[in-house]
């Protein structure tokens, strides 16, 4: 019963902090790290990196690039171990949730608990108009509903905020079929799920 009440109290706090935006998760990423290094230097953990999610230049932003791939030029670790003893402002997951276990996904914000301040992790919403994108990757293992995420974040870090975002599409006769389909289906026309949330 405890538990139940703390579910339901979380759930109330989340739902005055959902915000819709017809951005995509990159652009809001690129905006957050942007308004997040203006007034300070910063160090930012790009935590499975790929060939780098960010377009944002400053001399306040000091970059680190994590993945796995030993291949990857644009990483500067391939362990966790190596980065023990560091420690981040800021670690940005862009779409790397996707491609882990419930398990695997738990250990990495454990690990980010105890080495960084804020997180902004983004995924790829499951839905009627994004199934394609969820599915034609065979690297993604699990698809994250809103509260699957907010849930696990919540054991480690405090939700700020979340965004229901990406429309991926100006064709104002598109955006129309895409809003009423979703609202014939009970479902979202947004294609992206982002979280930001912080150790305070």
């Amino acid at each position: 019963m405890d538990e139940y009440n703390r579910m339901f109290k979380i759930r109330k706090r989340f739902e005055s902090l959902g915000i819709k935006s017809p951005k995509s998760a990159r652009r809001l990423s690129n905006e957050y790290i942007a308004d997040m290094s203006q007034a300070k230097k910063i160090r930012l953990l790009d935590f499975g990196c790929g060939e780098g999610s960010f377009d944002v230049k400053s001399e306040n932003i000091k970059y680190y690039g994590y993945d796995i791939d030993k291949k990857n030029k644009f990483a500067d670790f391939h362990n966790l171990k190596e980065m023990e003893k560091m420690k981040f402002d800021v670690a940005v997951l862009s779409h790397v949730i996707e491609h882990l276990t419930p398990e695997e996904t738990e250990g990495v914000l454990a690990w980010l608990s105890n080495h960084v301040k804020e997180i902004f992790i983004s995924t790829p919403l499951s839905n009627y108009f994004n199934f394609g994108g969820f599915f034609s990757d065979i690297t993604h293992k699990r698809p994250y509903s809103n509260m699957d995420t907010l849930f696990l974040i919540e054991k480690y870090f405090r939700v700020k905020r979340f965004y229901r975002c990406g429309i991926h599409t100006l064709n104002p006769l598109k955006l129309l079929v895409r809003f009423f389909l979703a609202y014939i289906f009970d479902s979202t026309a947004y294609t992206e799920f982002v979280v930001i949330a912080s150790k305070s």
